[in-house]
């Protein structure tokens, strides 16, 4: 890990243990991590954060306002984010659309750490 911020990531999710997880894991690799527990306040932290937020860990079933819906919004507000969405849900299930409307990767719930952090630096570097 280096002393200096890789690149700062929003996690919305609404699940605390997958909130935790996901937050140490990243934190220990050297990224800066805002989280968010729902689709609105994740949309709130986005806003906020507009400059410094590189990529977007977004959940699909959450309260308030649900991953698809949330991304659509966070499209409107940035038409250049990029979000990698995971879930429980297969591609099938509804992500695979959401995949050519613009979602940058797919990680299906449960997944391995490395495999996340492989996905983001992808995503990030592409």
């Amino acid at each position: 890990m280096s002393d200096q911020v890789k690149k700062t990531i929003l996690l919305i999710d609404d699940e605390k243990v997958v909130n935790e997880y996901i937050t140490d894991l990243l934190t220990d690799e050297g990224y800066l991590v805002l989280s968010a527990t729902n689709g609105l306040n994740g949309l709130e932290v986005f806003c906020n954060n507009l400059d410094t937020i590189d990529l977007v860990l977004l959940d699909m079933v959450m309260p308030k306002l649900n991953g698809t819906d949330c991304f659509y919004e966070l499209k409107e507000i940035d038409p250049d984010v990029k979000v990698i969405v995971i879930s429980g849900y297969t591609r099938l299930d509804g992500v695979e659309y959401l995949l050519k409307d613009g979602v940058k990767d797919f990680i299906k719930k449960p997944f391995k750490g490395t495999s996340l952090i492989d996905t983001i630096e992808k995503v990030i570097n592409y």
